[in-house]
């Protein structure tokens, strides 16, 4: 990439908070939810719920980013019911993490890093923006499971997309 760093920079924060954005719109949709169908498991999804799902979603950005990559040691979230507010802050603090990530490895984005998975025993090379658009890629993924489970508990789903219809 021929980009220069303060190029880099402003790419991947005008992408996450793109990211943000979309985010925003489905945890403003989860509010409206009657509190039980946020919270009770949803047959058919590995994560169970909505909440749980989402706070996989916030724990997959702490192990590879603050953890893996800034070699913090963040704290997880239990995969237990919670309410909404308590997904929108565990998403605040992911948001604050991936701050920092953006404004210091975007000037080494390529560089191969050597990351733990397990305990030293599982290392994996990988790049910060590999994990950087493994983390966005798997939110998105889980974005979609989220609104197929709204649509089994009898909500209709907003267009939660980075392009969205007005």
């Amino acid at each position: 990439m021929s980009m220069r760093a303060s190029s880099i920079k402003d790419l991947l924060s005008y992408q996450y908070e793109m990211i943000m954005g979309s985010r925003e719109v489905v945890l403003n949709f989860c509010e409206k939810f009657n509190p039980s169908d946020y919270t009770n498991e949803v047959q058919g999804f590995g994560r169970g719920s909505i909440c749980t799902t989402q706070l996989h979603i916030a724990n997959t950005y702490t192990f590879w980013i603050a953890n893996s990559i800034m070699n913090k040691s963040a704290p997880y979230h239990k995969y237990e019911p919670v309410n909404i507010s308590f997904v929108k802050k565990a998403f605040d603090d992911v948001n604050l993490f991936m701050k920092v990530f953006i404004e210091e490895y975007s000037e080494n984005i390529n560089r191969e890093l050597l990351i733990n998975i397990k305990d030293d025993t599982d290392k994996i090379k990988a790049s910060p923006l590999m994990v950087f658009t493994h983390v966005i890629t798997h939110e998105f993924h889980h974005k979609g499971q989220v609104m197929s489970m709204s649509r089994l508990l009898g909500y209709t789903p907003p267009d939660a997309d980075v392009i969205r219809f007005i």
